[in-house]
């Protein structure tokens, strides 16, 4: 019985040590400092970067937009971001309008760019 329990206590030292060896440790959280040296280091880049952009068809008659980064596909959005679902935007304006302000959100050092529903109300792409 000794034995026993001495193999038993063992058993659940090596499991323990097993274990916190397996443990994955995550990056921390990048500082307020952090993020503000790398969003502008975004910038600079996108400072030095020819961007255009392009209203391309998507499904059902409706409208997309690719943008290009120094002559090379970066971007290609088919539907509306901030969308539920897959719908395309309605008419070339509506499209040209966001792919401009992905652009502009590009420039400002915002990696990925984000578009919210009340960006695209404020430049009335809704």
């Amino acid at each position: 019985m000794k034995t026993f329990l001495t193999f038993l206590l063992f058993m659940l030292i090596a499991s323990n040590i097993l274990a916190q060896k397996k443990q994955t440790v995550l990056p921390k959280k990048p500082t307020a400092k952090e993020l503000a040296n790398i969003k502008a280091g975004n910038k600079k880049q996108a400072a030095k970067t020819k961007f255009q952009y392009f209203v391309i068809k998507a499904d059902s008659s409706t409208y997309g937009y690719s943008i290009y980064a120094n002559g090379n596909l970066y971007i290609e959005q088919k539907t509306i971001p901030a969308m539920g679902g897959n719908k395309g935007f309605t008419d070339i304006s509506k499209a040209a309008k966001t792919a401009q302000l992905v652009i502009q959100k590009i420039k400002q050092g915002e990696i990925p760019p984000s578009i919210t529903i009340a960006d695209l109300k404020k430049i009335k792409a809704l």
